[in-house]
């Protein structure tokens, strides 16, 4: 379910990403990505997750949340992204597939709300 040398193939800005360790449940990861900056102004980003993936009725189910630094200490060159909670749903039928899902991330950027009268 989870092949990391098809998501280098299809995800342009994806520098890096292996798996750590396939855990005793099916579908189980730990993996390690790093990802390019898509604009020069913002640094490159890495992350260590867990994810789990498994199949319900006529569904596909994906949960990821990053997983304790010292796992996989930063890299310099790279700020660390903090994947709180990622839940997705993938579901299919004869002529297409619905994909749905929610997720909260900390990606260690700053911003600021700056109003002008």
């Amino acid at each position: 379910m989870f092949n990391p040398d098809e998501r280098k193939k299809y995800d342009s800005n994806m520098k890096e990403i292996h798996i750590f360790e396939e855990t005793k449940r099916e579908h189980s990861y730990v993996f390690y990505n790093a990802m390019k900056s898509p604009v020069f102004f913002i640094s490159e980003r890495d992350g260590v997750m867990k994810k789990l993936s498994f199949m319900h009725n006529d569904g596909m189910f994906i949960y990821s949340s990053s997983i304790e630094d010292d796992f996989f200490p930063p890299q310099k060159g790279y700020v660390r992204v903090k994947n709180l909670i990622n839940f997705y749903h993938i579901e299919e039928d004869e002529t297409s597939f619905t994909f749905s899902g929610f997720g909260q991330v900390d990606p260690k950027v700053n911003y600021q709300l700056t109003i002008i009268d």
